[in-house]
C-alpha cells in the first residue's frame, strides 16, 4: 500500500515545488513598479514605461500607475501617449491639481492651448496661491494670442511671489508683444536684477555639503552686492570694462565673497585675459569649496589655456559635489574627448543624455565619438537619433521662446540671426505681434525703412491700439512720409500720452520741416508733468533756452543713473540723441555740411543701439535717413 502511496506524495511534493517555481518566475505588478521607478530614478524613461505597462495589465484599474507612466512618457517626448494616460488617470478618479498641472503642461507642447488653459484653470480652483498654474497658463494664453489674459496671470504671480525673476521676465516679453516697450524693458530690467542676487545670495551656498562655512560679518557686503549687480548690468550690455571695474571695487568691499571673484573673471575672461580669470576662479574655488559651479569655472579657463589635465580633475571635483550637474559631464566630455580619451568621453555623453535625453546637441557630440572609435553604426543611430530629438523640439518651440532666442542674438549683436528667430516667428504664428515689433525695430535700426514700416503696420493692423505708431512714424519720416509721419506721431501721443515725451519731441522738429512750427511754449508746456529730465533739457534746446555747447555737455555729465526716468538713460544714448537733434537744427537753420558732422556723431555712438530702447532707435535710424539724403546726388 505504501508502495502506491510514494509515488502520489512525491507528485504532490513535485507539483508543489513547480508551482513555487511558476509563481516566483512571474512579477506581481507591485514587482513591476518597483522595477519602473528604479529605472526612472536613473533616467531610463523608455525601461520605466515598459515596466509600468507590464503593472497596468496586472492591475488595469491603477490610476496612480497611468499617471507615473504619463510622467515617464512626457520625459521621453511622447506627449500623446502621455496625455492619453493623464486622461486615464483622471477617468479612474485621480484629480489631484498635481495630475492637471502635468497634462496642461504636456498640451502646451502639442499646441493644444485651450485645453491647456482648462487644466490649469482646475488647478488655480483647487489652489488659488498655485504660482506655477498661473505662470504656465499665462504662457498658454500668450500662445493662444489672449496677451490681456496673460499679463492678467503673470501680474498674479508677481503678487503671490514678487522675488520671481522668471515671472517679470516673461511679463517683459508679454509688454514688448502688446507694444508697452518701456514697460517690458523696465521688466527686463527686474528680471535681471532679481537673477543677479539670487546669484550673490548663491554664492555662498555649498553644493553637496550640509552647511557653508560660517563666514564673519562683513560691513561691505551690501554694497558689494549692489556694485556686482551694477557690473552685471554692464556686463549684459557689453560694456566689459565697466563691469570689471564694478566687481574689482565690489571685491574692495567684500574681499571674501566669492560671486565677485567668479563674475570678474567672467568679465576677464571676455577681455581676453585668461591668466587673470583663472586667478579669480582660483581664488574663489577657495573660499567656497564645495560650489560645483566654481570647479567647473575653473575647468572651463583651464581648457581654455589648453591644460586639459587640470580642466579634466576640476570637472571631475564638480561632479563629486554635484553628479548631476549636467553642464558638468557635458564639459568634462569635451576636455576627455580632446585629451584622446575616446573611452570616458562617450561614457560621459552617454550619461549627459541619460540626464537629459531631449538634448539633440549630446547625441550629435557622443555620434562624433562613436566614429572617431570606429563604430559607424552607432553613429549613424545617433545622428538619427539627434534629428528627431531637433525636430520634436522645433515643433514646440513657440513664439515666447523664439522671441526670448531672437532678445539674446539681438543683444549680442548677432542681428542677422535675431532676424532669423523673427522670421520664424512670424511664419509659425503670424498673429502674434512681437514677431513683427522685434524685426522692424531691427529693420529700422539698421537702414531697411520700407521693411521696419511694413513690419509696424501688420503689427498695427492685429493691434490698433497698440501705443507703437511712434515707431512706424519713425520709419515713414525715414522714408520721406513727412505728413503720414506726423499723423502716426499724434496718434501715439494719444494713445500713451504718459510716455510721449520724446515722440513730443521728433513732432516738434517735424511740423518745423513742414513749415508748420509750433511755439516753443507750447513744447515746454507739453513736458512740463514729464519725470524725463533728458527729455525737459532737449525740450530746452529746442525752445531755445539751452545752447548746443551746454546740451552736449548735459548729455555726458554724471553717471548712467544721473536721468533715471529717461527712456535713453545711458550716455551713449543720450550724446548721440543731442547729435541728432543738433544735426537737425542745423539742418532745418539751412547749414548742411555742419548738421552732416552732428549726424555722422549721432550714428558713431551706436553700438548698443540695437539693445535700447525704441526711442534711441528712433533717433539713430532718423539720424541715418538724413544722412542719407545729404549725401544723394542733387
Amino acid at each position: 500500500m505504501q508502495a502506491l502511496r510514494l509515488p502520489v506524495v512525491a507528485g504532490l511534493f513535485l507539483t508543489g515545488i513547480l508551482s513555487a517555481s511558476s509563481s516566483a518566475a512571474q512579477p506581481t505588478a507591485a514587482d513591476h513598479l518597483s522595477r519602473a521607478e528604479a529605472k526612472r530614478a536613473r533616467r531610463d524613461f523608455g525601461g520605466a514605461v515598459a515596466d509600468y505597462s507590464l503593472a497596468i495589465a496586472l492591475e488595469p484599474d491603477s490610476a496612480e500607475t497611468y499617471f507615473k507612466r504619463a510622467v515617464a512618457r512626457a520625459a521621453s517626448l511622447d506627449r500623446a501617449g502621455a496625455i492619453a494616460d493623464y486622461d486615464r488617470a483622471i477617468a479612474l478618479g485621480l484629480t489631484s491639481g498635481q495630475v492637471y498641472q502635468k497634462r496642461g503642461e504636456a498640451r502646451v507642447v502639442t499646441e493644444d492651448f485651450a485645453g491647456a488653459i482648462a487644466d490649469f484653470t482646475h488647478v488655480i480652483a483647487l489652489d488659488p496661491s498655485s504660482t506655477d498654474a498661473y505662470l504656465h497658463r499665462a504662457s498658454a494664453r500668450r500662445a493662444n494670442h489672449d496677451l490681456a489674459g496673460a499679463l492678467t496671470d503673470v501680474n498674479k504671480v508677481i503678487e503671490l511671489k514678487p522675488a520671481s525673476a522668471g515671472a517679470y521676465s516673461i511679463r517683459s516679453a508679454i509688454r514688448r508683444a502688446m507694444g508697452d516697450i518701456a514697460g517690458g524693458d523696465a521688466d527686463n530690467d527686474k528680471a535681471v536684477a532679481l537673477r543677479t542676487a539670487q546669484l550673490v545670495a548663491k554664492s555662498g551656498a555649498q553644493r553637496g555639503t550640509a552647511d557653508p562655512p560660517a563666514v564673519a560679518p562683513n560691513p561691505g557686503r551690501q554694497a558689494a552686492e549692489q556694485l556686482v549687480q551694477a557690473g552685471a548690468t554692464k556686463l549684459s550690455s557689453g560694456d566689459l570694462a565697466g563691469a570689471a571695474a564694478d566687481f574689482s571695487r565690489a571685491i574692495e568691499q567684500d574681499p571674501k565673497m566669492p560671486q565677485a571673484y567668479l563674475s570678474r573673471s567672467v568679465a576677464r575672461r571676455a577681455l581676453k585675459d585668461l591668466a587673470g580669470a583663472y586667478q579669480d576662479v582660483a581664488h574663489a574655488v577657495t573660499l567656497a569649496p564645495g560650489w560645483a559651479e566654481l570647479h567647473a569655472a575653473l575647468a572651463e579657463i583651464s581648457q581654455a589655456r589648453g591644460d586639459l589635465k587640470r580642466a579634466i580633475a576640476s570637472y571631475t571635483k564638480a561632479l563629486q559635489l554635484n553628479p548631476e550637474y549636467l553642464d558638468g559631464v557635458l564639459g568634462r566630455a569635451g576636455a576627455l574627448r580632446a585629451n584622446g580619451d575616446l573611452k570616458r568621453a562617450l561614457a560621459d555623453y552617454s550619461a549627459v543624455i541619460t540626464l537629459n535625453p531631449g538634448l539633440a546637441e549630446a547625441y550629435r557630440l557622443r555620434a562624433d565619438v562613436r566614429q572617431a572609435s570606429g563604430d559607424l553604426p552607432g553613429a549613424i543611430a545617433d545622428r538619427r537619433q539627434a534629428d528627431e530629438v531637433a525636430a520634436a523640439h522645433a515643433v514646440k518651440f513657440g513664439a515666447f521662446e523664439l522671441a526670448q532666442s531672437a532678445d539674446a542674438k539681438r543683444a549680442k549683436g548677432d542681428f542677422d540671426g535675431a532676424i532669423a528667430d523673427y522670421d520664424q516667428l512670424i511664419a509659425r504664428h503670424p498673429t502674434d505681434l512681437s514677431g513683427y515689433w522685434g524685426r522692424g525695430e531691427l529693420r529700422l535700426a539698421t537702414g531697411n525703412f520700407a521693411g521696419a514700416a511694413a513690419d509696424f503696420d501688420q503689427a498695427i493692423k492685429l493691434n490698433p491700439r497698440a501705443p507703437r505708431f511712434a515707431q512706424r512714424g519713425a520709419a515713414r519720416q525715414a522714408l520721406g512720409e513727412f505728413e503720414a509721419a506726423l499723423a502716426d506721431y499724434d496718434r501715439s501721443i494719444e494713445l500713451d500720452p504718459a510716455q510721449a515725451e520724446h515722440v513730443r519731441l521728433l513732432r516738434h522738429v517735424l511740423l518745423r520741416r513742414l513749415g508748420r512750427a509750433e511755439p516753443a511754449q507750447s513744447l515746454k508746456q507739453s513736458l512740463v508733468a514729464s519725470k524725463d529730465r533728458w527729455a525737459k533739457a532737449l525740450g530746452r534746446y529746442l525752445a531755445g533756452e539751452l545752447d548746443e555747447p551746454t546740451l552736449l555737455a548735459e548729455a555726458a555729465r554724471g553717471d548712467d543713473s544721473t536721468f533715471p526716468q529717461a527712456h535713453s538713460n545711458s550716455i551713449q544714448q543720450r550724446q548721440s540723441g543731442a547729435f541728432y537733434y543738433a544735426g537737425m537744427t542745423h539742418l532745418l537753420g539751412n547749414e548742411p555740411d555742419v548738421a552732416r558732422k552732428f549726424f555722422e556723431q549721432s550714428l558713431a555712438l551706436n553700438l548698443t543701439s540695437l539693445t535700447n530702447g525704441p526711442t534711441h532707435i528712433r533717433e539713430i535710424a532718423l539720424a541715418r535717413a538724413e544722412l542719407a539724403r545729404l549725401s544723394a546726388p542733387r
